[in-house]
């Protein structure tokens, strides 16, 4: 570079240099002053008009106030064959560890495991024997102690080597806690890692294919909380746990947690692993990735194909035939994000008529430990799906799908 008179500076270069320094700042100050502000005042009534409609939507008759609560006879149900499912796996789990029978446990896991048994509502027997187990066991050393010994005697168990692994996860996490990682001390970090350090050398002896153990697949993303290659094996694991069982809705739910950007992803990756998933398996696990990490990551409105998710929730619905407690969970978790103000209002417009779709024509009855708040609380979300209806004054019974409308003389209740 031929130098200048500057100290040995290039002049072009100097005046390169200033123009960066110097004019950038200026255009993009201008840019925000003539440009930005401008749109500001539409963008602030694009979120009033938003934040309206909600506001108008709730204020509308509902099924819940007295004044209307005479139009709808209403059919409650108190339990559900899954509340009969998992009393009955609970009530085995129970007595088996009451009697300390280990191999027992483990041979009614694996037996789960192998033949994919699962609740009406897809819950893999496997896995809620095994939270069943960490309920009870708490983290007693004493049990994971015994536990330990139980495999040595029989390697070959792989289903004592899941229980295993699962406690010694558990008194990870107990050790961590469940703060936020920076306010996590370096002890903390220490038991955690003992633990999950013992949990990954217990499982590195059992490769899930030649077991045919969809359960040994998804025990390692229980580790994966502070790895240092989190981000590299959590797309593995869930690929090899989901070929294992495509049914598995937790492999779903697993997966989109850790695909999002508070722990090893980002919105790009989650949405391309749902793509994926669905390619492969089907809308519904489209609709699972999503179910899993809306709420708590409503940005993600910006990437959803909100058609995609209408057709995997409707798969969910027939899969799960038609369950009422099943179609309260989806309404509970679709809602809120629909009346949120991120994504387009096409998008939360496109959620909205889905869960209305959902309480209009998939709920035949209220079943009320699975709606935050009971009865009442259903019958406040029922009422959006019919708004219209109850302001041109018709009665509601529940039929064989869904709540139905009819018309009946009736005197207009006073609204004073």
């Amino acid at each position: 570079m031929k130098k200048g008179i500057f100290g040995g500076i290039n002049l072009r270069d100097l005046v390169e240099t200033l123009k960066i320094a110097v004019l950038k700042p200026f255009i993009y100050l201008f840019a925000i002053i003539f440009i930005g502000l401008p749109m500001l005042p539409i963008a602030i009534y694009k979120a009033v008009k938003a934040r309206t409609a909600v506001k108008q939507r709730i204020l509308r008759p509902k099924l819940s106030d007295p004044r209307y609560s005479h139009r709808i006879t209403t059919r409650v149900v108190h339990r559900v064959a899954q509340d009969e499912c998992m009393a009955e796996v609970a009530r085995q789990v129970t007595t088996a560890y009451e009697q300390s029978d280990w191999r027992g446990l483990a041979r009614m896991i694996e037996g789960w495991d192998r033949t994919r048994a699962h609740a009406p509502h897809g819950n893999r027997l496997a896995h809620v024997a095994l939270e069943g187990l960490g309920e009870l066991a708490g983290n007693d050393p004493e049990v994971i102690k015994e536990i330990d010994a139980a495999l040595h005697i029989a390697p070959q168990a792989y289903g004592l080597a899941a229980m295993a692994a699962h406690l010694h996860m558990q008194m990870g996490w107990a050790y961590r806690g469940t703060d936020w990682a920076r306010n996590v001390d370096a002890l903390q970090w220490a038991g955690m890692h003992k633990s999950f350090n013992r949990a990954r050398k217990i499982l590195s002896a059992y490769e899930p294919t030649e077991y045919d153990s969809p359960l040994l697949a998804s025990l390692p993303a229980g580790a994966l909380a502070g790895a240092d290659n989190a981000a590299q094996a959590v797309v593995p694991i869930f690929r090899k746990w989901v070929d294992l069982d495509p049914g598995d809705e937790a492999a779903y739910s697993s997966a989109a947690n850790f695909l999002m950007p508070r722990w090893c992803g980002s919105h790009a990756a989650h949405e391309a692993e749902a793509q994926r998933a669905a390619s492969l398996y089907g809308p519904a696990s489209y609709a699972l990735f999503y179910l899993g990490s809306l709420r708590c990551e409503p940005l993600l409105l910006g990437h959803i194909d909100t058609a995609l998710f209408a057709r995997g929730v409707m798969a969910l619905v027939e899969r799960a035939e038609n369950c009422p407690a099943y179609s309260a969970w989806l309404v509970q978790e679709i809602y809120p994000v629909a009346n949120t103000s991120f994504g387009t209002p096409e998008k939360r417009a496109a959620l909205h008529m889905l869960v209305c779709d959902l309480m209009r024509n998939h709920m035949n009855a209220i079943v009320p430990d699975y709606w935050q708040g009971g009865e009442a609380v259903a019958l406040w979300f029922l009422s959006e799906a019919v708004a219209d209806d109850i302001d041109a004054g018709a009665h509601f019974r529940f039929g064989e799908k869904g709540i139905e409308a009819y018309w009946a003389a009736e005197p207009e209740p006073t609204l004073a």
